[in-house]
């Protein structure tokens, strides 16, 4: 399907994805307007991208919100065994880090969507992703790190 009308807004993701230096985008708006769409879709054209995704579920628990992320760490990777569940989003950004450093691919993206959902009361998701963000993804030039989030998210 062809992205129409959002001119703009591809040519902000371009300039991400083709900056020599990490990326940090957050994306909001309303509910229903295109957002996940048009970054998946933007994406999903590029070569030479490794591509992991993870979109937070309405009301569950940070267990379900983790296991969740943990399977989409399994399909991105290509993992044959499933992952031991961390109990802190601490630690699993952590594996996570270890294994891009892995990643041969020119850009790493890494998509969160329905952030709200995702960081919820007491989750640690927000300081975990700011530690990690500061110790280690932003001198990764081959990191472009996307939020997103509805502008009424509960």
């Amino acid at each position: 399907m062809k992205i129409s009308a959002r001119q703009s807004e591809m040519e902000t993701l371009n300039a991400a994805l083709m900056s020599d230096k990490p990326e940090f985008l957050a994306v909001y708006g309303r509910r229903r307007v295109g957002k996940t769409f048009l970054i998946r879709e933007f994406f999903r054209q590029e070569p030479d991208i490794f591509y992991l995704e993870s979109t937070g579920q309405k009301n569950a628990t940070m267990r379900k919100q983790i296991d969740h992320f943990c399977y989409q760490i399994e399909t991105a990777f290509s993992l044959k065994l499933p992952i031991q569940r961390p109990a802190t989003w601490s630690k699993l950004f952590r594996f996570v880090n270890e294994l891009l450093k892995n990643r041969s691919e020119k850009h790493l993206v890494l998509f969160f969507d329905e952030l709200p959902w995702l960081a919820g009361p007491r989750s640690g998701f927000i300081q975990a992703l700011e530690h990690c963000w500061n110790q280690w993804w932003s001198s990764d030039a081959r990191i472009k790190l996307i939020i997103c989030g509805s502008a009424a998210s509960s």
